[in-house]
């Protein structure tokens, strides 16, 4: 908590505020719950990294139905002596 009564204000020749003068013990306060105040930041963005991360891989994970699908898509298309591309399987895929 900064102690207001402590602050000396530096103007220019307009009155306008240019500088503070401040307590040393002050500054030293100010400098640390701005530390604590950026690690805190940081942990919260690791935390939404994290979790982004997280949602990316639960989306990108397919239902065993998904995986059967896909293998019943190959299996016809290699039945029919068809080649078929990842993206087209993706792409019949988008519709389950």
């Amino acid at each position: 908590m900064l102690l207001t009564n402590n602050i000396q204000y530096i103007t220019d020749a307009s009155g306008k505020q240019t500088s503070v003068i401040l307590q040393y013990n002050e500054w030293e306060k100010i400098n640390k719950e701005f530390d604590e105040l950026t690690k805190k930041l940081e942990t919260f963005y690791s935390i939404d990294a994290i979790m982004k991360k997280l949602e990316y891989q639960q989306n990108s994970v397919l239902l065993k139905k998904d995986i059967v699908q896909r293998a019943k898509i190959s299996e016809t298309n290699i039945l029919k002596n068809e080649f078929v591309s990842i993206e087209e399987l993706e792409k019949e895929s988008e519709n389950w």
